[in-house]
């Protein structure tokens, strides 16, 4: 804990982000300092994001590090890659080059295992990763190697009222009291500008954390409040082209649709050739939704600084878009027409309008469509309906006088008004977190499949190609096809297309096939026949382009005839397949270890809270992580895995005319391009090893270690290639194991401990190995997590840096 030092604090913050710092950021950053969490609720460009990272940056500053990195977390791609760019470049104009800030989402995966000093990244990504079903990593594989990092760690919860409450609300709320509650392992910080009271408060209390909230006086002392009007307008009748005609005179505007095929055809019509004659000829327009590829979305978005940033340098423009604005990003307009959606949207919509200083602005918002049954159109909010009922009939009761611009105390009470019954419901599922925390620890011990879709978001996504060739995709090993992510769901506008039957195909799903001789991938692509089988459509799938296209103006539009997607491979693959270079045993386990040394200096924060949690020294818990690597692939040194291996570095090196090597190998030579299917041959192949390896030293460190740290240790080595491994075969070790493991162990273990379990018989490989693992939802076990979580994240993580390069 530290004490602030105000004066230096306003000194730095004003370096940091050449602004003045503003009350409220100083007391955030008190608190923070103090060891403390925040609740912080402020109006939409307020400057909270600085309010969260200011403190960060300072404890660096002061070599006090309050964190070992920040977790930055937003419910949107587009928040997180707008914050990540602006963050990034304060920190370099203020000469704060040594924090290491980076982004990850599923479409920029700059940083797969939250290593860097601030990742921002979204909540899917944080969340899936604490659950051990990461969105971006194959779970199966190294789901474990995430969560982790939420220890020691500044965790921010940007834009929390955004959270669904049943599913990544909760999920977040046991999260962090599993990490806040007792010894603490991190800290946090949730911020809103439209959460209702009373769950702020509920919040706080809960999660034993301060709110800081602004008092009237304060709001009004913000500048980007000074001289600012903001107006609503309610119309009963859906948004037309001649709306956003009568109110642009050459101004700034924005028109927010609830859907990507609305806000294309929105966008289709006002840029159509009779639209663009009601226009001056000097008015631009931009369409920026979630379907585009990279590069056509980055050109959208390039723009938006100059046209709604606060340098504006354009006027007389138009942007039409989603949700993907939102909330989170720096940007104003004159006039924001947008559809009707949930109040607390609502508002975050509105604060895109008149959120600067001496600006005046209005809020349009108009009724929904209807389908051809007379039924509003709702769009994403289609299980929300009661609440856009209700955010109707608050604006129709509030906006009596819509001349009288509306202040972000009255916004909040329009929000608590709508939503409070909605929050205090969901909340209150939440006061014995039980129920969660069994759904949560079913999804860590690999018990539900399902978990992200039912802990974190109900969005099932699906990869597109707009292709009439699909069978000339290629998946090669270093690269992949592009295709864009949409929710499955989004596919039923395909429906009546291939019901019809009037076309050889409409959509294909990928069905993968087999590993290419190079190393990549093979492929079939099955056409879909009924409607029925959208849902259960593979990880990607072919639409024809007389059923879909694609353009850079306006993005992946399904059930619209025109032009098809590049098939050039771009993107990496969602696999890497590595290289290897011959590595003797002793070399590789001294390797890891110098790796996890090494890594030790960037989570010290970390170290010490577990020390405190478990009531050891942070050099305990850095011993913990030794041992683990010392001991995790002793598996390696039975006779039935050498024995393969040596067969095969006999081979390579024969055919390089080298001189045959001999004692125990950790790596051999491979090359994925040209090895792969030569060591399909019997006499290379090789057993698992890892759990193997767990059983064989489980009696040392039973003998050596807490209870705590040697089961978690156990489970580490045994799922430090699978991540929910438990299955144990059959393996015998040579005499000369025991001496090759004393060698590389040296005086980690005392040298009487250090002896290896041999040739389990069939009830220790069916039963006695299971009852070792760690099960979370066994109620003893489930505070062996933090251990867990922490060693086997270390250990894969240093196992990879001793790999580095190809070798």
């Amino acid at each position: 804990m530290t004490h602030l030092n105000a004066e230096k604090y306003r000194e730095f913050f004003r370096k940091l982000t050449r602004k003045e710092r503003y009350d409220y950021q100083e007391r955030v950053a008190d608190i923070l300092l103090a060891g403390r969490n925040v609740i912080l609720r402020a109006p939409t460009g307020a400057g909270k994001t600085w309010a969260a990272l200011a403190p960060f940056f300072y404890s660096r500053q002061i070599e006090s590090p309050i964190a070992d990195r920040v977790l930055y977390a937003l419910p949107l791609r587009s928040l997180a890659t707008s914050l990540f760019r602006e963050t990034r470049n304060d920190a370099i104009a203020a000469g704060m080059v040594d924090v290491d800030i980076r982004l990850q989402t599923g479409e920029t995966r700059d940083d797969r295992f939250f290593e860097s000093d601030i990742v921002f990244t979204t909540i899917d990504q944080l969340l899936s990763s604490y659950l051990f079903h990461p969105v971006s990593l194959p779970a199966r594989k190294i789901g474990n190697i995430n969560a982790g990092a939420l220890i020691g760690s500044l965790i921010v919860f940007d834009e929390f009222h955004l959270l669904e409450p049943g599913k990544s609300m909760s999920t977040a709320i046991e999260m962090l009291d599993r990490l806040v509650s007792g010894s603490p392992l991190a800290q946090f910080v949730l911020m809103t500008a439209t959460l209702c009271t009373d769950t702020v408060e509920w919040l706080a209390q809960k999660l034993n954390a301060d709110i800081v909230t602004l008092p009237l006086e304060e709001v009004a002392a913000l500048p980007s409040q000074e001289g600012k009007k903001r107006f609503y307008r309610l119309i009963d009748r859906p948004m037309t082209v001649e709306d956003i005609v009568a109110c642009h005179s050459s101004k700034r505007t924005i028109v927010l649709a609830n859907s990507v095929s609305r806000a294309q055809q929105l966008f289709a019509e006002l840029t159509s050739s009779d639209g663009r004659k009601r226009f001056s000829e000097n008015t631009e327009f931009r369409l920026l939704h979630s379907r585009y590829l990279p590069e056509d979305r980055k050109a959208a978005e390039d723009c938006l600084a100059d046209w709604f940033g606060p340098k504006v340098t354009r006027s007389d423009v138009v942007l039409v878009t989603t949700q993907v604005i939102e909330a989170g990003m720096d940007l104003s307009c004159d006039n924001l027409h947008t559809e009707l959606a949930p109040m607390n949207s609502l508002v975050q919509r509105g604060g895109r309008c008149a959120r600067r200083r001496n600006e005046t602005g209005t809020v349009w918002v108009y009724e929904l469509e209807e389908s051809p049954d007379g039924k509003r159109r709702l769009g994403p909010y289609r299980d929300r309906a009661v609440i856009v009922d209700d955010t109707r009939k608050t604006l129709i009761a509030s906006l009596s006088n819509p001349d009288t611009p509306v202040a972000s105390h009255e916004e909040l009470a329009w929000v608590d008004c709508v939503h409070a019954d909605e929050e205090r419901k969901a909340l209150g599922n939440l006061r014995n977190l039980n129920g969660i925390r069994d759904a949560v620890h079913l999804a860590m011990d690999g018990d539900n499949a399902n978990a992200a879709r039912e802990l974190v978001r109900d969005v099932d996504s699906i990869d597109v190609i707009v292709t009439a060739t699909p069978d000339e995709i290629r998946f090669d090993r270093k690269q992949w096809p592009r295709a864009i992510s949409i929710p499955r769901m989004s596919l039923w506008t395909l429906r009546d297309a291939i019901e019809s039957k009037k076309a050889p195909w409409v959509v294909k799903t990928a069905r993968e096939k087999d590993v290419l001789p190079g190393g990549g991938l093979f492929v079939e692509w099955i056409p879909l026949r009924t409607k029925e089988e959208l849902p259960t459509a593979g990880w990607m799938i072919a639409v024809h382009p007389n059923f879909a296209s694609y353009s850079p103006k306006l993005g992946l539009q399904l059930g619209v005839a025109g032009v098809p997607m590049s098939l050039e491979p771009r993107v990496r693959p969602a696999f890497t397949q590595y290289s290897y270079e011959f590595e003797p045993y002793s070399l590789h386990i001294r390797r890891v270890r110098d790796a996890a040394i090494k890594h030790f200096g960037k989570c010290q924060r970390a170290a010490e809270l577990l020390g405190n949690r478990y009531g050891v020294t942070k050099n305990d818990v850095e011993r913990w992580v030794d041992v683990a690597c010392a001991l995790h692939d002793i598996g390696k040194l039975a006779t039935g895995w050498q024995t393969p291996i040596m067969n095969w570095q006999n081979l390579k090196d024969d055919e390089a005319g080298r001189t045959l090597r001999n004692g125990p190998i950790a790596h051999s030579d491979f090359d994925p391009e040209t090895d792969r299917t030569r060591q399909r041959d019997n006499q290379f192949r090789r057993p698992p090893h890892a759990a193997e390896g767990a059983w064989a030293v489980s009696g040392m460190l039973a003998a050596s270690l807490e209870e705590i740290a040697a089961r978690a240790i156990f489970t580490a080595i045994t799922r430090h290639h699978v991540t929910w491994s438990e299955e144990l075969g059959n393996y015998a070790f040579p005499e000369s194991a025991a001496n090759e493991v004393r060698s590389t162990v040296g005086d980690l273990l005392p040298p009487a401990t250090v002896r290896l379990l041999d040739k389990p018989g069939e009830v220790t490989r069916r039963d006695d190995f299971r009852s070792c693992l760690l099960r979370f939802h066994d109620l003893t076990d489930a505070p062996a997590w933090a251990a867990y979580a922490w060693i086997v994240r270390r250990l894969r993580l240093a196992d990879q840096a001793s790999l580095k390069g190809d070798q």
